[in-house]
């Protein structure tokens, strides 16, 4: 019997931790258009090697445009770790991505 409850809670903690995936880490996202903000979070985590990882914060809408998103992003690297938010652009109807300097 605790075994089997030992292994119900590692597929607990191992569930709870994928419910972080792709995440807003802040409430920036909730002035934006969810279509836009969903479309954004899986070109921009592909640019990752682990995209389920990705966290984003600061998303707004470019100054004077309102066809861009930016906001910062920070995902892992090649050995598992978080490597710190960087700035990324985004522009909606290309679904195009820039990192670093973007112009926003």
């Amino acid at each position: 019997m605790e075994r089997v409850v030992n292994y119900a809670l590692v597929l607990l903690v191992l569930s709870a931790a994928s419910a972080n995936a792709q995440a807003v880490v802040d409430n920036s996202a909730e002035k934006l258009d969810e279509t836009a903000v969903a479309a954004m979070i899986e070109d921009v985590s592909a640019k990752f090697a682990d995209p389920l990882a990705a966290q984003f914060k600061s998303l707004r809408q470019r100054d004077g445009d309102d066809g861009s998103i930016c906001g910062t992003v920070n995902a892992k690297n090649a050995y598992g770790g978080y490597v710190g938010f960087v700035p990324f652009r985004y522009i909606i109807d290309r679904r195009k991505v820039y990192i670093g300097n973007t112009g926003c």
